[in-house]
Formats: C-alpha cells, structure tokens, sequence
C-alpha cells in the first residue's frame, strides 16, 4: 500500500466481507455435500468424486476461461457466481424430493467452488491492490474464509437443530452464495474503472498487437516458462494437500473404530485446524511476506510439508501406522498445510499473477486455478486408488507424499527464479516502445555514378565514387581514376583502393594528404583530413598538424580520422572537448583511443576541485566504455566531492552485467553514503518546513535542498545499475520513476534483485511520490542532528563534518542564515577557507 492507503483499505474491507460470506457457503455447502453423499454411498466411493471434481474442473474453468476472454471481470464473476447460487438452490429443490443422487454433483462442484471464488477474489485483489498491498493484506483477506468456515459450521449445526433435515441447508447455502455475488456485483459498483475495464484494448490504427486475441495471448502465456512453472507448483499443490488430508481421514479411521469417538476427533481436529489458520493469517502471515517477501511465500508450504511428511516416515517406523503418534503427526501436517496454503501460498500466486498482462490474467488464473488443481485432485484420486492397492498401501502412501512434496519444493525454487526475470518482462511490455524506421537502399546506378565523377564539385565526386564502390567492376575503374589530374578525384580513388588493402594506394594517398595538410587552402585541409584515417599509423602522426588546424571543419574531420593508437591525438582531442563545434567529433575519437586517454583522464580527476570543471565530466563521458582499467580508474572516484561529477562517473559505470566483486564493495560503499547524505538533506528539508517563523530568505536554500535531493536521488540510481546491472533493473527503475500503476511491480522487481533490505534502504529515495516526511519516516537518520530550522542551518553553513561538500548549498544557507540575523553566531573561518567564489560573493554581500 502506499503512504495515502485510505482508499486500500476499504478495498480490503469489501474483499474480506466477500471471504467471510464466500467461507459461510464453503462450510454449509461442505457439510451438507458430504453427508448426504457418505449417507446413500458411503466413503469407499470418495476416491471416485476426486476423479470426478478433475473432469468437471477441466472443463467448466475451461469454458470459464474462455468467458473471461469476452467478459470483464466483474461481468464473469458476477455470471459464474451467479449460476452456481441458481445452481444449489435447484439441488436443494431436487434433494428436497428425495433425490440423493444430486449430493454427487454438489460435492464434485465443491472444492471447484472453492478454487473459483479464490479466483474472482484474487482477481478483484490485483485490480484494487498493488503488489506490497497484496503481500501485506491477503492474508487478511483470505482469514475471512477461514473465520466464514467457522461461523458457517456453528450455523449448519444450528439450522439441522432447528430444521430437521441436512438438506434443507441448501437453502442457506443456495443464499450464501447470493450474497457473495451481490457482494462482488456492490464492490464492483464502487470500484467500475478497476472491475469493469474490458480485458480487451481499444481499437486502434495501430499495428495489430498478436496478442490482441485474448485466445492467442492465453496460449502463448501458457507456453511460457513461468505460467508453466505456476501450473506445476499449484499441481503439485494440490497433490500434496490431497495426499495429507486422505491420511488424516485415513489415520483416524482406523485409529478410532467408534464412529462417536471418530466423529469428536474429527470435531477437534477441525477446530484447531481454523483456530491456527485464523491465528496465523491475522498475526503471522502478513508480517512475514513484508519481512520475507515471495521467496519464503512460495517456498514455506512445500518445505513446512516435506518435513511433516519425513516426520511421518519416522513415526511409521518408530511407533507403527495405527500408533496414535502417526495420526497426531499427520494431523498436525494437515494443519500446518491449511494455514500456510491460506496465509503464504494462495498470497503468493495471487501476486505472481500480477506480472501477467491485465486483459489475459483473469484467463489465464482461472485456467490454472480452476483446471489445473480440480485436475489434480483427479490425479490423487486415481493415485490414492493405486496406493490403496498395494500391499505397503501406508508406507507408499507417505513416500509418494514425501516424493511429492519434495518436487513441490524445487518447483518453488524455480518459479521464485523465474519470477524476477517475468517481472522485467512484464515492465518491458508496458513500455511505450516505438520500433525504429527501416529504411530500404535501392541498388546503386552505375549511370549517375558516373554522372556524379563527372561534375566539378568534389562532394559529388566523392558521392559519385562512394555509389559505384558499390558495384562489382568499381575496383577496376577505381584504378583508371586513381591517376586522375584532379586531386579531389585522385584522392578519392585512391581512398576507395586503399581501403581494399592496396598499399601502393596507401603510400600514394600519404604523399598526397601531408602535402595537403600544408596547403593553405582550407578546403583542401578538409579534403586532406578526410582521408587520414585509411593511413598507415605512421602516416597519420606525420599529418597530426590537421587536429590543431584553425578551421573548425578541417579539425573535425581529422578527429574523426582518428583510430585506436593515436597516442598524439589525445592532447587535441581533449582540447577539442572545449568547443562546442568539435564537440561530438573529439568525443568520437576519444571513445576509439581507448585505454591511451587513461593517464589524462586520472591527472583531469585528480586535479578537479568541487565544483570541477565541465571540462573533467565531458572527458569522464568520451572514455571508452568496456575497458576494465577504466572502470577501475573511475570506481576511485565514484565519491568525487563534486556530486555531479560522481554522478556522470556512476553513469560511464552501468553495464548490462552486474559489477564484479572489486568494484561491488567501492559501489555498496558509496550507495549508502548517499543514502546516509539523502537523509541529512531530508531533515534539514522537514526542520525548514516546520519552522513556526519561516522567511523569505529561506527560500534560496529549500530549492538548493531540493536539488540535492534530486543529485542524490540519480546518484542511487545510476549506483543500483551499476551494482547490479542495467540489463535486471533498467525497466524497473523506469517504471518506478515514472510512478503510476507499475510502480508497485517495480518495487517487487527491485526487492528481488537486490534484496529486501537494501529495497528498504533506497526506496524511501527512489518513489517518485512520497513527501518529505514520508521519505524521512522510512529512512535511518542521524540521532544526535538538530531538529530545528536554525540548528540545521548552522549546520549547513559551518559544516563541521564535511558533509555537505556545495559551495552553492554552502552558499544559500549562508543567505537564509542572514536573513534570520543568526550570521554574526556562526563559524565562518571553513566558509572562507573554500576559496569558492560563490561563497565568498554571498559572505561579501552579507557583510561577513
């Protein structure tokens, strides 16, 4: 949730009212299912309803999942839910005449019930809630089933007392299951922009998008690695849950052969199996999502299980399958498995969908939730019969569990690593991405080729030479035109053979650049120049002087000439940074000299002061990229005391891979440095805006705080990317920027690449929208540092710690510091000492 979570959480009091009538209708219908099933057919035909639920599950969410293809949610959840009341109310109908063959379809409809609803909750919960407000109040959400459950099985005791029949608890099941649709149709009313959106886009004049059939993106979502990977961890889900709870049933059934004593079990162990569910999802779940994240989410039901069922093998062979201490093992699995899948899992999948496009996610959920486990409860049925048929038929039981469960695990850990990359996907998607034109070259015209040669301007020459170089006989005429009286076309020609390796061409080009590179004609310099760069090495430091040549044009040319090696190209190159005509072309010959600009670039970091000259950032920005004795001559400076500087430093470092290990420790260093600095700048922020006598002349240094803040703000930035690498958090970090709806994916998206705690550290920083206190609420700030306007102005005009490290924010306070009168209280003695003008301007102007 975000700071202002007013609106959430009324959200999650409408979703938990659904949970809590949804649990109500899941009680009634469960007990009244069951017992006029076990009444006409009795418990040996179960297995068979398992087989039964996999079917019906197959195809009704199959048929489902379609609808929500053509439907929005609200309109399939209102419909499904919806025929399902007019559905029970029927059965009570036909239960009511005698009908017990209609207990067989109620209890196949049940836990297919279960999974839908689930379904339609976590549907409305992604729309209404972002990623941290699923984490933090689902489990919440999902208590209301459990507490629903509880009250739903005192109030089916209650209704048999009253009415007679079990049957007639249809009817209140048939009403239940009304109030929940009333309850999804009155939340959608509140919330029409999030429930209602059509799920499929706009039309548009665009390119058609091959996901705009909701069908085909549903397959291709399918085929994908992580909804494959969601599929086999709810399969092996449900398998697990199955294979624990038939052992529970199992277990007591033969440790109590009085069906009173069976029936009081049963009743406590169902008790306590809501008791801890509903303490665990009030007191524990929600807290340990926002401590632990989806990692110990998905990961705790499979683990937590596996070590029950492991448990179980012991027991069995330690105290034997009727002992009393296997079905309280058992029990006591179940249990834990029923809190966990509430509190953790069914969180978690609710979250990982999130990163699913929006108009093919309530799709996709219900095939997976609502095919996906009923089939798998198909599958446990069909295993349990197999098991039963063996002669170890307990042993095997709990091995194939134990097997189970630990294949749950692993699929856990994979779909945990699948999902970081599937949320930089899913930022990427949502990125307006405008593809670049292609532009076709139609085959070059040997005519106009010749036509251009012909003519007496050498830009058409050279145009002329460069189209027939193009064709296969171009070498042959290329010869012919080499010995042209012309220099502009001699030259070219010879350009053009020397490019293919002729050295002869090469020596002969030589002779005629230097000697152009003394002419004084401009325009033949710039002819000349153009044409250094296919000399030998040697060639070219002869026709060095062209770099340093007074026309601007003629310079840019040799700079672009210019090739790795060129040691004595450096020099003008860097000067060549100062002109903002030459600019671009020096930058382009520092990139290609590489690694030679090196012991220029450390003397310029070196030197540079605070502020540097611009001169130092745009050296920083032309070293070539991908050098590792550059990176490491730049990681020393990554704290430069001109944060700006540092800033154009951290940019050169951003790579796609994350940073080796040498330079993690100096970029982990200089995050939290600026983190610590981000929260001094905050407190001097909020001691300013708390001032009960504010001035004018406080102004100046509130803009100076802000764009402090906003330096900082880039410098964790560009450190992050740096750290751990463009390719993970690049989309992330623009869509946390950028705010909105993917803001929240990209906090999950940055907490899994870097962790839960360093997240707690920059993002207070990084969200675009929190407020100065919130920012400061959410960060470690330092106690002994004053909390009021004046104090915090001595602080930044003194600067006792060297903290502040700008001669304009220095400079600022001292103006607000005078405004107030406080300046003749002050230490001056390190304000002059900076020997900043701007300083000393500001000290002059105040009489100091």
């Amino acid at each position: 949730m975000t700071s202002d979570d007013r609106p959430a959480r009324v959200a999650v009091r409408w979703l938990t009212a659904q949970t809590l009538v949804f649990g109500a209708m899941a009680a009634l219908l469960g007990i009244v299912a069951n017992a006029m099933f076990l009444g006409a057919y009795g418990s040996g035909w179960l297995p068979m309803t398992y087989i039964g639920i996999g079917v019906a599950g197959f195809l009704v969410s199959g048929a489902i999942a379609r609808l929500a293809g053509r439907l929005d949610l609200l309109g399939t959840a209102l419909l499904v839910l919806g025929s399902a009341a007019v559905a029970i109310g029927a059965s009570w109908l036909i239960a009511a005449a005698g009908g017990a063959w209609v207990s067989v379809p109620l209890l196949v409809l049940f836990p297919i019930l279960i999974q839908l609803g689930f379904v339609f909750v976590g549907g409305q919960a992604g729309r209404l809630l972002d990623i941290a407000g699923i984490k933090a109040s689902f489990p919440r959400i999902a208590a209301g089933f459990s507490v629903g459950a509880v009250l739903g099985g005192l109030l089916g005791g209650q209704l048999v007392a009253v009415l007679g029949r079990t049957e007639d608890l249809l009817l209140a099941t048939a009403l239940c299951q009304g109030a929940f649709a009333g309850l999804v149709w009155a939340t959608g009313r509140r919330y029409p922009a999030a429930l209602r959106a059509s799920p499929r886009p706009p039309e548009t004049a665009a390119k058609p998008n091959p996901e705009a059939s909701s069908g085909t993106s549903l397959r291709r979502l399918l085929g994908s690695r992580f909804v494959v990977l969601i599929v086999a961890y709810q399969v092996l889900s449900a398998i697990g849950s199955q294979l624990a709870d038939f052992l529970v049933y199992d277990r007591a059934s033969a440790q109590f052969a009085d069906p009173g004593a069976l029936a009081g079990y049963l009743a406590a162990y169902t008790a306590a199996m809501n008791v801890v569910s509903i303490a665990f999802l009030f007191l524990l779940a929600g807290p340990l999502l926002r401590r632990f994240g989806l990692r110990m989410g998905i990961a705790a039901n499979p683990a937590v299980l596996t070590v029950f069922a492991v448990a179980m093998l012991a027991v069995l062979g330690v105290a034997g399958g009727a002992s009393f201490a296997l079905l309280a093992t058992v029990s006591a699995g179940r249990i834990a498995d029923i809190a966990l899948t509430d509190g953790t899992t069914r969180t978690s999948i609710n979250a990982l969908y999130q990163v699913l496009p929006q108009r093919t996610r309530l799709s996709v959920q219900t095939a997976v939730e609502g095919m996906g486990v009923p089939v798998a409860i198909g599958l446990s049925g069909v295993l349990i019969l197999v098991l039963n048929a063996l002669p170890a038929a307990l042993l095997a039981t709990i091995v194939v569990t134990t097997i189970v469960c630990l294949v749950w695990t692993w699929s856990g850990v994979l779909l945990y690593r699948e999902y970081g990359p599937a949320l930089v996907r899913a930022l990427e998607r949502r990125r307006l991405l405008v593809p670049p034109s292609e532009i076709a070259l139609a085959p070059a015209d040997e005519a106009i080729a010749r036509g251009l040669l012909a003519g007496r301007d050498p830009r058409s020459t050279r145009l002329g030479l460069e189209l027939l170089a193009m064709a296969p006989p171009a070498t042959a005429d290329l010869g012919v035109l080499a010995g042209d009286p012309r220099p502009a076309v001699r030259m070219a020609a010879l350009g053009g053979l020397a490019a293919t390796g002729d050295p002869d061409a090469r020596r002969r080009l030589a002779g005629d650049v230097i000697a152009g590179a003394g002419s004084p004609d401009a325009a033949v310099r710039l002819r000349a120049a153009g044409y250094v760069g296919v000399l030998d090495p040697r060639d070219r430091a002869a026709a060095a002087s062209l770099l340093a040549d007074p026309d601007r044009a003629v310079r840019s040319a040799a700079l672009d000439s210019v090739q790795g090696g060129d040691v004595f190209a450096v020099g003008p190159a860097i000067a060549a940074l100062d002109v903002p005509a030459t600019q671009g072309a020096a930058a382009g010959a520092l990139e290609r000299l590489g690694d030679a600009v090196l012991p220029a670039l450390a003397t310029a970091l070196d030197e540079a002061g605070n502020p540097a000259p611009a001169a130092v950032s745009r050296l920083v920005r032309s070293a070539a990229s991908g050098s590792p004795a550059r990176d490491e001559l730049l990681l020393r400076h990554v704290g430069h005391r001109d944060g700006d500087l540092g800033l154009v430093i951290l940019e050169r470092l951003v790579a796609d891979a994350p940073a080796p290990d040498v330079a993690a420790d100096a970029l982990e260093r200089m995050l939290a440095d600026d983190i610590g600095h981000g929260a001094a700048i905050l407190g001097a922020m909020a001691a300013l805006d708390a001032d009960r006598d504010p001035r004018p002349s406080d102004e100046p240094v509130r803009r100076a705080l802000a764009d402090a803040l906003e330096l900082v703000r880039a410098r964790v930035r560009a450190g992050l990317l740096a750290r751990h690498g463009s390719a993970r958090l690049d989309a992330a970090m623009v869509a946390l920027e950028g705010g909105g709806t993917d803001a929240p994916i990209a906090l999950e998206a940055l907490e899994v690449v870097v962790g839960a705690a360093a997240t707690r550290d920059v993002a207070p920083l990084l969200e675009p929208s929190l407020s100065v206190g919130d920012r400061l609420g959410r960060l470690s700030t330092d106690p002994g540092a004053p909390d009021d306007a004046a104090g915090r102005l001595r602080d930044l005009v003194e600067d006792p710690s060297d903290r502040w490290r700008s001669g304009w924010l220095r400079a600022c306070a001292i103006h607000a510091a005078a405004g107030r009168g406080m300046l003749g209280a002050l230490d001056l003695s390190g304000a002059r000492a900076l020997g900043d003008p701007i300083v000393d301007e500001e000290l002059r102007a105040a009489g100091a």
